[in-house]
């Protein structure tokens, strides 16, 4: 005797017929991944790079996070996919949200940090000595901001 049954998954609606010793299988679509970590070192104003790992699409949709805002990124065809990010100061990123399509799943617990590093020191150089003798193996010259020299 055959037994009609419905299986309901998600909004997928399928009727299946089954003898009564049949055996049943079911494949769902695996569960979008995102992998996104390491630290990022800019200058004020520069723009990090950061890779994010996708799998099980394509087409993902990736919501972000920084503490601060989130944002959705559509239509993502190729992994990695690479986050162009110029915070104005030192932020941690994060995946909150990864989508298939068919399925969607929370980021991963991990995050990518952006840290903002100090702007380099400015020196001028001025020659404390304004005539040179030819042949001559040094001059002396004074920098501010840093020490006094000969070269």
């Amino acid at each position: 005797m055959k037994k009609a049954i419905l299986f309901m998954m998600m909004v997928i609606c399928t009727l299946i017929t089954v003898a009564q010793d049949d055996t049943l299988t079911l494949n769902g679509k695996a569960n979008p991944t995102a992998t996104i970590n390491g630290t990022y070192p800019i200058c004020l104003g520069d723009t990090a790079t950061i890779p994010v790992y996708l799998a099980n699409g394509p087409t993902w949709d990736v919501t972000f996070s920084d503490s601060y805002t989130q944002w959705t990124v559509t239509g993502i065809t190729t992994s990695p996919y690479l986050l162009k990010v110029s915070p104005p100061n030192t932020r941690s990123y994060v995946v909150s949200l990864v989508d298939n399509g068919t399925c969607s799943a929370p980021g991963p617990p991990t995050f990518a940090m952006v840290t903002i590093e100090p702007a380099p020191s400015i020196y001028t150089i001025s020659c404390a000595t304004t005539t040179f003798c030819q042949g001559s193996a040094s001059a002396d010259f004074v920098t501010t901001g840093s020490e006094s020299g000969n070269a």
